[in-house]
């Protein structure tokens, strides 16, 4: 499948998100299973508006749970039931530019995306108003 590289800002935002490891791994997960690139459109994601350079930006949810999703709109206590609320964040993110390698022991590995952010709901919204 490949690696998916998280710059430093986006490792920043992931350990904000929560000190909780189980919470972080899930984030960790779902990048690797849910991201594809170019994204899919739907509510949950597209390309960026507020980012140029072919950013995408998809919605921390699985796509095995369709039900939880749902449009911006919507109430967000009848989006994300689970005792942390993954639905409220959104990875940004791109395929990696030439050259950009992840450290893998002795050598460096190809990666398949590379995330630039994971921006909590509020955080999105505070971007698009500009």
């Amino acid at each position: 499948m490949g690696i998916i590289a998280w710059s430093d800002m986006a490792s920043r935002d992931l350990r904000d998100a929560s000190n909780d490891p189980a919470v972080r791994f899930e984030f960790l997960d779902l990048a690797e299973k849910e991201l594809r690139y170019p994204p899919l459109a739907g509510p949950d994601e597209g390309f960026t508006v507020q980012y140029d350079r072919g950013f995408a930006y998809r919605r921390a949810l699985r796509r095995s749970a369709p039900a939880r999703s749902a449009d911006l709109r919507s109430d967000p206590d009848e989006v994300d039931q689970d005792p942390f609320p993954f639905g409220d964040y959104y990875y940004v993110y791109r395929r990696p530019m030439t050259g950009e390698t992840v450290s893998l022991g002795q050598r460096g590995q190809a990666a398949r995306l590379h995330i630039a952010r994971l921006l909590h709901l509020s955080q999105m919204l505070s971007q698009l108003e500009v």
